[in-house]
């Protein structure tokens, strides 16, 4: 398969070059893309595994977790630590403190590990990204835990989230946050970012955060907004394609190109519901053609895979077997991904930038190359 994308790779002493277009026009050196290393860029392992109301002891299973991704043959995930009903809480006191409970959770679980995950804070982390040794990206999945803080400065509490590990911040979750403006309380009102909004963007991106988009569609100001202001390339970690489901949630085909413009990537959901048009439990021939839509709209350089995958055998909801595509979540599912995309004639190179590349070379780009120490500047 051709790709068309917007981005130009050049070979470059075993790594590549990509240029971005729209996103500050820098240039930045992504890692050597590594064969038979899987990424899923949006995964709900913590809520799976972790202490919920009442349950003790509060501390996450790490060692499952890890056993989990290797089950799977996922080398790293994008891992949701917190946000917005993202969190083993039904009913937490505030975002902010299920958020720190969720943390909380997860470092104590990484101190009592026979073999810790390795937590991906720098570029070199993401150099050293192996199939051999699972990693997380650290996630909050909506901001509203950076404003529902006891401190009243949303910048402030982001970088203490960036402190405990936190990498990657997505603006929208499930439910609205003062990010974006009082006429933007729901997708259908076309939100835009906040004065508030836009400077937690800007300080999301001076830490080195990755900026998620999903849950925007791509029709809402907010989107062009984030997508303008990021000074790397954004994801939307876990979508579909509305020319194929008919969803208003989903992604346009200009939203898609906008994303790709920028060297954004967009990861591909594996929910029933966002795969098909129907109420049928989805297979793999869906989540294959989500993934050749977008590689056939903007080259196979702007597409991956975000599950969003939730056990919910183990988790006290009520949600319905069907609830995520069939396979998904069990054993080698990434290679039987991988197998299936070599069936319909994605070539090898095109395979590995879809099950890792792509991820790898856009988490590089936002990451840097060390920790740095936050400010507490108000927003």
């Amino acid at each position: 398969m051709r790709s068309c994308s917007e981005s130009r790779l050049e070979s470059c002493c075993g790594s590549f070059v990509v240029t971005l277009r729209g996103v500050n026009s820098r240039a930045v050196t992504a890692p050597k893309e590594a064969r038979n290393l899987y990424i899923d860029a949006h995964n709900h392992l913590l809520m799976s595994h972790a202490a919920w109301d009442g349950e003790s002891p509060r501390v996450l299973p790490c060692d499952a977790i890890r056993a989990r991704l290797e089950t799977g043959r996922a080398g790293a995930v994008g891992l949701v630590v917190g946000g917005r009903r993202a969190f083993p809480h039904r009913a937490p006191e505030s975002s902010w403190w299920g958020t720190l409970d969720a943390l909380s959770q997860f470092w104590r679980g990484q101190s009592e590990a026979h073999r810790p995950l390795r937590i991906l804070r720098t570029t070199e982390d993401v150099d050293r990204l192996s199939s051999e040794l699972p990693s997380v990206l650290l996630s909050i999945e909506g901001a509203a835990p950076c404003f529902d803080t006891p401190l009243g400065d949303p910048i402030a509490a982001l970088n203490i989230l960036y402190q405990l590990g936190v990498r990657s911040i997505q603006p929208l979750g499930a439910l609205p946050s003062p990010a974006f403006d009082a006429e933007g309380k729901d997708r259908a009102s076309s939100p835009r970012l906040s004065s508030s909004g836009r400077k937690l963007i800007a300080e999301a991106s001076r830490l080195g955060l990755v900026i998620d988009t999903a849950h925007l569609t791509g029709e809402e100001p907010a989107f062009a907004e984030i997508l303008e202001s990021a000074s790397a390339p954004p994801i939307a970690s876990h979508h579909s394609c509305r020319s194929l489901n008919g969803l208003p949630r989903a992604l346009s085909d200009r939203a898609i190109r906008d994303i790709a413009r920028v060297g954004g990537v967009v990861g591909i959901h594996s929910g029933s519901a966002y795969l098909t048009s129907s109420e049928r439990h989805a297979a793999m021939t869906d989540l294959i053609a989500h993934i050749r839509h977008v590689a056939e709209l903007v080259g196979a350089d702007h597409v991956a895979i975000g599950t969003d995958y939730i056990d919910i055998a183990r988790i006290p909801m009520d949600l319905p077997a069907s609830t995520f595509m069939k396979g998904v979540g069990e054993s080698g599912f990434m290679s039987q991904l991988a197998d299936a995309l070599n069936e319909e004639g994605f070539d090898d190179a095109e395979r590995t930038r879809i099950l890792s590349g792509n991820v790898r070379r856009l988490w590089h780009a936002a990451l840097r190359s060390t920790n740095i120490v936050g400010t507490a500047a108000q927003c």
